[in-house]
C-alpha cells in the first residue's frame, strides 16, 4: 500500500480501475443519481391521459463542482426533450478537518477499540441526517463503529436490515470511550466565542486567519512534548514579529499616533473578521472590543484546554504588545475572551 500510494501519479490508473469495482468507493469517484417518486396524471382519475409527468431526482457526489457541472448536464438533455427541471433543494457540508483535536480523538479511541482497523479520512457520500448540524458544529464526523459483513452492509435501508448483537456492544463500549475522553478535553469550559456574522467571504478570511493559529498550536504542542515551555521562546518570537509589524504600519501610515494604528491595522475589514468596537480613537488612544476571535476558534477546534488556551493567546498578544511599542504606546487587556470574558478588551495609551 505504501508503495501503491507512495508512488499515486504512477499507479492511479490502477487504484482507479480498482476503486471502480468497489460499490463503496465507485460513489467516490462519480455522480450518483437517482430517481425517487414519479407522477403522471389525476389521482382522481388515473384513467385520463396526463398531461404532465412529475419525478424527483437525487444527485449525491463527494466534491460540490461535480454536483454543478452534473446538474448542467442533465439539464441540457432535459431541455431536448422539452423536460423543465426545478431545483428543489442544496445541500453543502463542510469537511471536517483530520488535522483537529476531534478527528485525533476519534483515531486515538478507534485504535484502542478496534487496534486491528487501520484509521484513514474519507469524503461520505450519504445524504445523512449530520449535515443539519453544519451551522452549529465544527466537527462533524460522520462515523459509526460498526463492522458490517456484507450481508449487514447490503441491508442498510432495505429489508431486514440488521446488525449483529455483538455489533451493539462495540458501540456501547466505544461510544462511552468516546465521550470519557472528550469530556477531559472539554470539561466545564469557561471560553464562549461564537461570531454573530457568518457570511461566506467573512468566514474564508477567518479560516486563514485560524489556519496560522493552529499553527501557533502545533508548534507549542511539539515544543512540550520535548520538555520545552512555549512560553519561553513563543513570547519572544511573536514579540519580534510584533515590532517588524508595527514598524512596517508606521511606515505605510506615515505617523506612530494611534489614530494612524486604527487606520491601518483595525481596518474596516478587520473590525467586521473580529466582530469590534471602537470606542475611542485619539492620537494618546484607542480602546476596541473585539466580540469574536478567530485565533481562539482554532484552538477550540483542536480541542484545547481552558489553560491551553489562555496561553496561547498570551504568546498571540506578544506580537500586538510589539505593535504598540513601534508606536510608543503601552497595551492592557482587560478583558480577554481567552480568559471566559465576554469580549477581548484592547487599550492602547501614549506612555508619558
Amino acid at each position: 500500500m505504501n508503495v501503491l500510494f507512495g508512488n499515486f501519479p504512477l499507479f492511479a490508473p490502477l487504484i482507479k480501475k480498482v476503486m471502480l469495482g468497489i460499490p463503496q468507493t465507485k460513489a467516490m469517484l462519480s455522480t450518483g443519481i437517482s430517481f425517487t417518486t414519479m407522477f403522471a396524471g389525476q389521482r382522481e382519475d388515473p384513467q385520463i391521459r396526463a398531461k404532465e409527468v412529475e419525478t424527483t431526482m437525487f444527485l449525491r457526489g463527494v466534491r460540490e463542482e461535480d454536483l454543478y457541472q452534473g446538474l448542467e448536464k442533465i439539464r441540457k438533455i432535459a431541455a431536448r426533450y422539452g423536460v423543465e427541471i426545478q431545483e428543489l433543494e442544496r445541500d453543502y457540508c463542510q469537511p471536517t478537518s483530520f488535522a483537529h483535536r476531534p478527528y485525533q480523538l476519534l483515531e486515538e479511541v478507534l485504535q484502542h477499540n478496534f487496534p486491528d482497523v487501520i484509521v484513514a479520512p474519507f469524503l461520505l457520500t450519504a445524504g445523512t441526517d449530520a449535515r443539519r448540524f453544519t451551522d452549529v458544529a465544527d466537527s462533524i464526523l460522520r462515523f459509526a463503529p460498526i463492522d458490517l459483513d456484507k450481508t449487514q452492509y447490503a441491508s442498510i435501508h432495505g429489508a431486514n436490515e440488521h446488525i449483529k448483537i455483538q455489533n451493539i456492544g462495540q458501540c456501547v463500549c466505544f461510544y462511552k470511550d468516546f465521550i470519557k475522553r472528550y469530556q477531559g478535553v472539554q470539561h466545564m469550559s469557561i471560553v464562549k466565542n461564537e461570531p454573530k456574522y457568518k457570511n461566506a467571504l467573512l468566514q474564508a478570511i477567518r479560516a486563514q486567519l485560524e489556519h496560522r493559529a493552529f499553527w501557533l498550536y502545533l508548534l507549542c504542542d511539539e515544543a512540550s512534548k520535548r520538555g520545552l515551555d512555549p512560553r519561553d521562546f513563543g513570547s519572544a518570537a511573536v514579540r519580534r514579529c510584533g515590532l517588524s509589524q508595527g514598524a512596517d504600519l508606521v511606515k505605510k501610515g506615515g505617523t506612530d499616533s494611534l489614530k494612524g494604528l486604527k487606520k491601518t491595522l483595525f481596518s474596516k475589514a478587520a473590525q467586521l473578521v473580529f466582530e469590534m468596537d471602537v470606542l475611542k480613537s485619539t492620537d494618546d488612544a484607542l480602546d476596541i472590543d473585539f466580540h469574536y476571535c478567530p485565533l481562539v476558534k482554532a484552538w477550540q477546534k483542536a480541542g484545547c484546554s481552558d489553560e491551553e488556551i489562555a496561553m496561547l493567546c498570551d504568546i498571540a498578544m506578544c506580537g500586538d504588545h510589539g505593535i504598540g511599542e513601534c508606536y510608543g504606546s503601552t497595551l492592557e487587556l482587560p478583558k480577554c475572551i481567552a480568559r471566559g470574558d465576554d469580549v477581548c478588551s484592547l487599550r492602547y495609551h501614549k506612555k508619558k
